[in-house]
């Protein structure tokens, strides 16, 4: 059953989230959880407050093989309710085509940070991973006094290429194209004093060169004054496994589920694809893996918390976890 969960959830966003309770729940048969069984509320842990912490941090991760007592959300509340503990759970039904197809024709933001309608507009655009980052970005925004309009369509390609995540649904890979050709109508009447676009792995590979083409074209279609500063936010680890149903199933050496990766491998090539983005595109990149992986290697947990709710959308408790770390990377592109 894991086989299948995983092939069906690579290149899929969060819509397929409900796939993992099934999975989770056959393997708490096979591995009944004495850690965090019983865990209905944890304190999020204080944010990181520097990359060195950040770093020492998960490289403790990466020693430790016990599954803590206290995980943060536990394998169960996972199991029972994985949206709600993705950073993507902070998308609002009424703005998000991925639940209403016909909306691809007239994006809506969700509107996170500053409550003031006169504060400056920050816009971030893209697919599902984009959600790894609001819950962060809405206490970054808060801080640094900014209103976050957020345009996400899971499973909708972030580039404006016709490449489509498979398997995506009928409605989805016909409503993309439509989303990426309506969205400057929605964005640039905004006045955004930054477009940021956050990206998922759908392109590894031989897809670079059109990515690249795509996400230029991108820019250029929601920024054409060229006033509004470009950023992209790096593109994080996509794993192989289902994060809580391998630890559920290795509870005793939690390191068998580590993402580890290679000079040659597919996310160093995403990651090679971003830099080149910062020369090729004209954007300014900010590189978020170094915030989930030490030495070529991804923890799922870090502490006590789920780094990961799947196997690529962020915890809420994690992203906001690191708002300390994105708010300073993003302050000097703000001129802040």
């Amino acid at each position: 059953m894991l086989a299948l969960g995983m092939k069906q959830l690579r290149g899929r966003p969060r819509g397929i989230v409900s796939l993992v309770p099934v999975v989770v729940a056959a393997c708490l048969i096979a591995a009944p959880l004495s850690a965090g069984a019983g865990v209905v509320r944890i304190s999020s842990p204080a944010p990181a407050s520097s990359l060195t912490q950040l770093q020492s941090a998960l490289k403790s991760a990466l020693l430790v093989k016990d599954l803590p007592p206290s995980l943060n959300p536990s394998l169960v509340q996972l199991a029972t309710n994985a949206p709600a503990y993705s950073g993507s759970s902070y998308e609002h039904a009424d703005c998000n085509p991925y639940v209403f197809p016909t909306e691809a024709a007239h994006p809506v933001p969700c509107w996170y940070g500053s409550s003031s309608p006169s504060a400056p507009v920050v816009v971030i655009f893209g697919d599902s991973f984009v959600g790894n980052w609001i819950p962060a970005l809405d206490l970054v925004a808060q801080r640094l006094k900014y209103r976050i309009a957020d345009f996400e369509y899971d499973s909708c390609v972030t580039s404006f290429v016709n490449v489509i995540p498979v398997p995506a649904p009928l409605p989805i890979t016909s409503a993309c194209a439509t989303w990426h050709a309506q969205l400057p109508s929605s964005v640039v009447p905004l006045h955004p004093k930054a477009i940021i676009a956050a990206s998922g792995a759908s392109d590894w590979g031989a897809a670079n060169t059109s990515w690249l083409t795509g996400m230029k074209l991108a820019f250029s279609k929601l920024n054409p004054s060229g006033k509004a500063v470009e950023i992209l936010l790096g593109t994080g680890p996509h794993l192989t496994v289902v994060a809580p149903a391998c630890l559920s199933a290795y509870v005793s050496n939690m390191q068998h589920c580590t993402f580890k990766y290679t000079n040659s491998s597919n996310f160093q090539k995403a990651l090679n694809r971003d830099t080149l983005a910062i020369k090729s595109v004209g954007v300014h990149l900010v590189k978020t893996y170094q915030w989930l992986c030490y030495s070529q290697a991804c923890p799922l947990v870090v502490g006590n918390s789920d780094v990961f709710v799947d196997g690529d959308h962020l915890s809420v408790v994690y992203s906001k976890y690191l708002n300390v770390l994105l708010g300073e990377a993003l302050k000097p592109l703000l001129k802040l």
